[in-house]
């Protein structure tokens, strides 16, 4: 088991659900729309007012140029 951090909840394919260690499995994944392109989401996220969804918008512009889910 990797843990990265001290009190790290989550490593490798195991997660601690109130004290106890259980199995961890990923949904199935979930497409992404096409009528987004990322020049339109980085436009939304700096227009955005909401700290969480800059976030958000940002993290799937990232996705739409091929980066990793994880």
């Amino acid at each position: 088991m990797k843990v990265t951090h001290a009190g790290d909840s989550q490593s490798e394919a195991d997660v601690i659900h109130r004290g106890k260690r259980v199995g961890f499995a990923m949904a199935a994944a979930i497409g992404v729309r096409g009528d987004y392109d990322t020049a339109r989401l980085r436009e939304l996220a700096k227009r955005s007012e909401d700290a969480n969804q800059t976030r958000r918008l940002l993290a799937l512009a990232a996705i739409y140029d091929g980066g990793s889910r994880t």
